[in-house]
């Protein structure tokens, strides 16, 4: 089942100490590990019919600055931050005929309220509120399934699934440069992304694997320019419903992600100059989506999921290292095409992929 909107989380800004210059400054970007790896995270089918979504996404993180090479030594902190997260989705309902493959234009929007406490030679800090938010004018999907069909003459056999969006962060969470713990970052973030994913309807075998840029403007308070960096996640997983279509779906599998500032830091306040960053990291991930008013009956249906993920970073340079754990529950409503032999999935994002729904 291929379920709800992009899960997308705001990371909070967790800073080492008061004014010192670090690799993306204050040692972390808005991108966050995890946000567009999997099925879940995709954009619904392009059906030609319109979609809502609504996700309620909690991260938790815990890093220290072992890997901060000369700030480490003058500097040491532990961080922890959790955040939780409102997204809305809409997809507009007519696909777009003049571009190839007739592709479905959806927006959306994140806002992250964050919990943030900082550890450090000064002491521990400690502050609360909303992030910077994200919003998303531009997303556009495409569907692509398989010709050939199952035994029940409506799921195709595979089906590959293409999108490509235009994220923007805006610094709208607080930030005060004699502050240890700000709830923002205090520069835009643009961010356009492209992702895949391959879903085998016959075996339950997923692979989903996404790319993004993050474009930074200057921190003009700290007169800090965070380098440019790209990132690239991942997830290879298997799905199976073992009690039937009324059963709902479980998904099991590894998920991975790896980061690399592609440009160093520049300005005044870059007082370690480049201080180019990077990260990787592999977790296991489990997933439940359950499919509710799905009957030939009925043009509409609900599509409740959840997905678990654990992504510990194992190799770091110029950033905080640490434990990165992701809740995300969604529930999406739409409509569904109906088939004459059963009840197929509603246009959700996930249930229509699934073997045995």
């Amino acid at each position: 089942m291929r379920l709800v909107f992009r899960m997308l989380l705001i990371v909070a800004t967790l800073s080492l100490s008061s004014g010192a210059a670090r690799a993306e400054e204050q040692a972390t970007g808005h991108y966050f590990p995890g946000g567009l790896s999997s099925f879940i995270d995709l954009l619904p089918e392009n059906l030609g019919y319109s979609t809502f979504g609504y996700a309620n996404e909690s991260t938790y993180y815990h890093g220290s600055s072992n890997n901060l090479g000369p700030i480490a030594a003058t500097s040491h902190a532990n961080a922890t931050s959790y955040s939780n997260s409102s997204i809305f989705l809409y997809q507009f309902p007519e696909p777009i005929s003049i571009l190839p493959g007739n592709p479905q234009y959806s927006a959306a929007v994140a806002v992250p309220y964050l919990w943030l406490n900082v550890h450090n030679v000064t002491g521990k800090h400690t502050d609360n509120g909303f992030g910077d938010v994200e919003m998303f004018p531009f997303m556009m999907g495409w569907t692509k399934p398989a010709h050939e069909k199952l035994n029940d003459g409506c799921t195709p056999n595979f089906l590959l699934k293409y999108q490509t969006e235009f994220g923007i962060y805006a610094p709208t969470g607080n930030f005060n440069n004699d502050l240890t713990a700000n709830l923002g970052r205090n520069y835009w973030t643009f961010e356009p992304s492209a992702a895949f994913s391959y879903f085998d309807n016959r075996i339950g075998l997923e692979f989903t694997t996404s790319a993004g840029f993050d474009f930074n403007t200057k921190n003009n308070a700290t007169h800090y320019q965070t380098g440019d960096q790209f990132h690239l996640d991942g997830t290879l997983a298997e799905h199976i419903a073992p009690y039937g279509r009324k059963g709902g779906v479980f998904g099991a599998g590894v998920s991975g992600f790896f980061y690399q500032q592609i440009t160093g830091d520049s300005g005044r306040g870059a007082k370690f100059g480049s201080f180019e960053a990077m990260t990787t990291g592999v977790g296991p991930v489990l997933s439940y989506v359950y499919r509710v008013g799905a009957g030939t009956e009925s043009p509409t249906g609900v599509v409740l999921g959840g997905q678990v993920q654990w992504l510990p970073e194992l190799s770091v340079s110029n950033r905080l290292n640490g434990n990165i754990v992701w809740l995300k529950l969604a529930v999406s409503w739409g409509t569904y095409v109906p088939c004459p032999n059963k009840a197929v999935a509603p246009n959700l994002r996930a249930l229509d992929a699934i073997p045995a729904l």
